[in-house]
């Protein structure tokens, strides 16, 4: 799992600064990009709790952004991504995070609603 997270951090950094540009990156792939979604959903998780470089964790947003219009792969990942919120320390990650979070309130809103509601009672402000 290492190898896979000093290869996104690699390619974010030589990718450039714009979000355009990583994008870009992202696009074009990396080396677990054909595994299945289950696979590299394990990896990014891994990813977004180990990386400290802010457009990595952007990388983990795209990988659930690509996949957000399957309701089955995505109602699957909750147990998994649902956890990542304990991270978010940035307005992108924010916003990324939370327009995934809203798609899946759209598929299943009793499954996702519950851990809203806990959220609230922890809430801490970004600085």
């Amino acid at each position: 799992m290492q190898n896979y997270l000093q290869e996104i951090e690699t390619i974010t950094s030589k990718a450039g600064e714009t979000v355009p540009l990583q994008r870009k990156a992202f696009e074009r792939g990396f080396s677990f990009k054909h595994m299945s979604f289950y696979e590299q959903l394990a990896i990014w998780s891994y990813i977004w709790t180990n990386t400290k470089v802010y457009r990595a964790e952007m990388f983990c947003l795209y990988f659930l952004e690509e996949h957000i219009k399957n309701k089955d792969e995505m109602l699957a990942a909750w147990p998994t991504i649902k956890l990542w919120q304990d991270k978010i320390n940035r307005w992108e990650t924010s916003d990324g995070i939370s327009k995934i979070y809203a798609q899946l309130v759209e598929y299943d809103a009793a499954l996702i609603l519950p851990t809203y509601k806990k959220m609230e009672y922890v809430y801490k402000p970004m600085a």
